[in-house]
């Protein structure tokens, strides 16, 4: 099975910390995604990671051509009546997913039409 990973910063001061970490993860990575327009160069320069292994996946929402949102929810006419709940640009580590988890049974009970 490969291993991707995920490099979603590369610090100089962090690397240097965890030289050997990074080199591991490096080595036995099938691929590196970096988010950051720096860190391909960083790792190829300092890991010696081949330029065919890495992925630069900017962070960010591409500038998309404006499209009318009617054009997609005519698709999901069944859903017109909930009321959707989604967790946005907040990490794991800040909690908000178990609690908002936690909150849906008192949310359903006076909401039936959340999702």
């Amino acid at each position: 099975m490969p291993v991707v990973t995920t490099l979603t910063q590369c610090y100089v001061s962090q690397i240097q910390t965890n030289e050997w970490v990074m080199e591991q993860i490096a080595a036995l990575s099938d691929r590196l995604n970096c988010h950051e327009p720096a860190s391909p160069i960083f790792c190829q320069e300092v890991f010696q990671v081949s330029p065919e292994k890495i992925d630069l996946i900017p962070h960010g929402i591409p500038d998309l051509h404006f499209t009318d949102p009617n054009f997609y929810k005519d698709g999901f006419s069944e859903r017109k009546e909930k009321t959707f709940c989604s967790p946005f640009g907040l990490s794991p580590q800040q909690g908000y997913r178990k609690r908002k988890i936690q909150a849906l049974p008192s949310i359903l009970s006076r909401h039936s039409s959340a999702v």
